[in-house]
């Protein structure tokens, strides 16, 4: 009656979706749908949490324009390519205000990733708020 199910019955997309991600001094908060460094938070709105939940998903892996429109807005290939660019220009705004404005880079290729070196540079014993 309680047998367990046989494994190959489950997939590694029905794995549940981790509430946290590290990006480098970033984490992200599913839960809060949001992102902060030590005790600080960004306060994203949702499209820019999403976009950078995403990134996150797969540091140091590059992410075409299109694909992120494809996951963000369900829009087809080639769609909503400005939509893309003013998001990330808002979050780069954002990430920059917390010394991290360096976490998103791109290529010439229309692509994104995330920069994943130590970004934060605070002396030791420093925090945010000693600033």
């Amino acid at each position: 009656m309680n047998a367990p199910l046989a494994s190959d019955r489950f997939c590694a997309a029905c794995e549940p979706v981790p509430r946290f991600r590290e990006a480098g001094d970033l984490t992200l908060d599913r839960a809060h749908q949001d992102a902060r460094v030590e005790d600080l938070w960004l306060r994203l709105p949702p499209r820019e949490f999403l976009l950078l939940w995403h990134l996150a998903g797969g540091p140091e892996e590059r992410v075409d324009e299109a694909r992120l429109a494809a996951d963000l807005w369900r829009s087809r290939s080639g769609e909503g390519g400005g939509d893309i660019a003013s998001l990330l220009a808002r979050l780069r705004t954002r990430l920059a205000a917390v010394g991290l404005g360096e976490l998103i880079v791109s290529d010439d290729e229309g692509g994104y990733r995330l920069n994943l070196r130590p970004l934060l540079a605070l002396p030791p014993g420093e925090t945010l708020r000693d600033q």
